[in-house]
């Protein structure tokens, strides 16, 4: 046994080496100037460069004597003929990705797919998305929603036709006269000026009195008069006579703040943007402290709240999808924001924000000079009505139901069990209707080195990018990180999210290529220095695959490169058409791909286009078929062993 491998090895050396010398193209014209070094000949020198030993000796007008010397210059002529150098440029790095968004729990368009092409109900869709949890419904409740755009400025409210009121966290109210009220921090102590003015252009002035308050509150509101009280007495005469006397009593007015849930626009507070325009916001508007800086809080009911967020994270439209089915997957997102936002403790001050932050919340309505819209839809508002108060629950503990635009068909596993989304990939009309189901990017090389050099490990001579560390969730393995690899064996691994931010990308769910190219099917028309093949092998084939390399001391990669060269050379000892194309070629299609490369400057490549050409197969067709005639040599081996 020990000579028949040592026989074997010496074929693997042997016809490596006969696909290169049959197979390399001449590098003739990739040098212009040589500088001679110790131990070099002219014949050597010539010979290394593909060039003939009398046109070297007339480019440079040497005779056959002249001795050349350490450090003399050759100019090596260039052969206008001779094949280009093989190209290593692979041009951009196209990005091909799937989903948008972290693809933790609820994917949206897999809630839509769910709906109207699957027929779930939106407890269905709950379920499947936050395994783990239950629903419950909670009574009705008030949060504050720190509004990220106004930190760091005063409040300014404005009211059209009520009274504006300020109060300390308590709700000491204290009427003001005028229709706007601009509140500033005085510090960093619990302490606040009131300036009011007309409306939000101002002018303000001052009104004469601070609020010491960790928060300050703005309401509107408006005199009551409460209903007229009415007292009776009797009086009794010295005759026995009794004489009834009613007296009814008008009360004062009383001040009473103004509900605005459901109220008119023309007494809801407006938080003034500048002089010109604002939003309206349900609830009250506050000023509070943090750390010596202004925030400016919406606190409101969450019914209400919703009422914003549901139609900014989720169209409404969608409700009409599928004639109405689609209502289905707009209810889910009423009980995720909603669970979502109960779930959050972001600020002692505000429970949590409005924008992507947190959830996007742009208030009830806005205005900007004489035009104003609305913030809120009556489909999203159907929505939330249907699932008053209900929320999804770890027990005692609201879930954090985070929610994503498109998980690209399958969740990540965290708070959440992941999951397939098959609703992901959704048919509206029989259309796709999910434009990031899938999608691709291409990126620029030189910003892909800009991004990611390390000085312990240039990249300038970077030949591939690979997706590596994948985390075993759907197509492809799932998401994962980007390893960066150059010819000089440095490596640098860029974590999936990092490489998601720096471009911009939707996900971190993606495939990259750039690299050489895959000459499985189709050969290039331009010469690479290298490109990569990979067929499908059978569990049986593998095994097969790997024995016949193990007999040869070599990998799968190793095998299938000598299998081509060792066909590529008996194909050439036969005389041209001595064989046909192959009318059954190998199967291609088994679940094991295992995956050769194929090089220029070795002849591979030049080997692996032989053997297709002669038998008429792809690329991937030609490297099985070449492994399974070495792997039936080898069990001829074998046997005779």
């Amino acid at each position: 046994m020990a000579g028949s491998v040592r026989r074997c090895r010496s074929l693997l050396v042997v016809t490596t080496l006969v696909a290169g010398l049959l197979f390399t193209a001449s590098p003739a014209g990739a040098d212009t100037v040589y500088t001679v070094v110790a131990g070099d000949t002219l014949s050597g020198i010539a010979a290394d460069h593909g060039v003939s030993l009398g046109d070297l000796i007339d480019a440079n007008d040497l005779s056959d004597a002249d001795t050349i010397y350490i450090g003399q210059q050759l100019v090596i002529p260039v052969d206008e003929d001779a094949e280009p150098p093989p190209s290593t440029d692979y041009g951009e790095v196209v990005v091909e990705g799937r989903g948008w968004g972290h693809g933790r729990g609820m994917g949206q368009y897999g809630a839509l797919g769910y709906a109207i092409n699957h027929g779930w109900t939106r407890d269905e869709i709950l379920g499947h998305f936050y395994g783990n949890t239950e629903a419950e419904t909670l009574d009705p409740q008030d949060i504050g929603v720190r509004l990220l755009s106004h930190d760091d400025e005063a409040t300014t409210v404005v009211v059209a036709d009520a009274i504006l009121v300020v109060g300390d966290e308590d709700g000491n109210w204290i009427e003001l006269d005028d229709q706007a009220v601009q509140v500033t921090l005085d510090g960093n102590v619990d302490r606040y000026s009131i300036a009011v003015g007309p409306d939000c252009g101002g002018p303000f002035t001052d009104a004469g009195f601070d609020i010491e308050s960790p928060i300050v509150r703005i309401r509107s509101a408006h005199y009551v008069v409460p209903s007229p009280s009415t007292t009776t007495t009797s009086t009794t005469t010295s005759t026995s006579t009794t004489t009834t006397t009613t007296t009814t009593v008008a009360p004062d007015p009383v001040l009473e703040v103004i509900d605005t849930g459901d109220a008119d626009l023309d007494v809801t507070l407006g938080l003034c943007d500048s002089s010109t325009s604002g939003t309206w916001y349900r609830g009250e508007l506050r000023a509070a402290r943090y750390e010596g800086n202004q925030r400016t809080v919406n606190y409101v009911d969450v019914e209400q709240y919703l009422r914003s967020v549901v139609p900014r994270e989720m169209p409404a439209s969608w409700a009409d999808k599928g004639d109405g089915s689609g209502a289905h997957a707009l209810e889910s997102q009423a009980v995720a924001a909603r669970s979502y936002s109960l779930a959050e403790d972001r600020y002692g001050y505000a429970k949590t924000c409005d924008t992507t932050r947190c959830q996007v919340y742009y208030g009830r309505s806005s205005w900007s000079g004489s035009s104003t819209w609305s913030n809120e839809d009556d489909r999203s508002d159907a929505a939330i009505e249907a699932t008053a108060g209900l929320v999804r629950v770890f027990g005692d503990d609201v879930a954090r139901t985070e929610f994503s635009a498109s998980t690209g068909g399958h969740t990540i596993t965290g708070v959440f069990p992941g999951v397939p989304d098959d609703g992901d990939n959704v048919l509206v009309d029989g259309e796709p209707y999910n434009p990031v189901h899938r999608w691709t990017e291409e990126l620029s090389f030189a910003d892909l080195l800009a991004a990611f050099v390390e000085p312990s490990c240039p990249l300038d001579d970077l030949y591939e990018a690979v997706v590596v560390n994948r985390d075993g969730h759907g197509d492809d393995g799932g998401r994962g990180d980007l390893e960066l690899r150059s010819r000089n064996g440095c490596v640098t691994v860029v974590a999936g999210y990092d490489f998601q931010r720096q471009f911009g990308l939707k996900s971190k769910w993606f495939n990259v290529e750039y690299g050489p190219p895959d000459a499985g099917d189709e050969f290039p028309d331009e010469i690479f220095d290298e490109y990569r093949v990979s067929a499908g092998y059978t569990d049986d084939e593998v095994v097969a695959l790997e024995s016949a390399a193990e007999f040869f001391d070599a990998d799968s990669d190793e095998f299938q490169r000598t299998a081509v060269g060792l066909l590529a050379f008996l194909l050439a000892l036969l005389e041209e058409g001595a064989v046909s194309p192959m009318e059954n070629p190998p199967a291609v299609d088994g679940a094991h791909e295992v995956e050769s490369s194929y090089r220029a400057d070795d002849g591979t490549q030049g080997a692996l286009e032989t053997v297709a050409e002669a038998f008429g197969l792809t690329g991937t067709e030609a490297q099985k078929f070449s492994a399974s005639v070495l792997i039936f040599l080898v069990s001829l081996a074998q046997a005779g062993d």
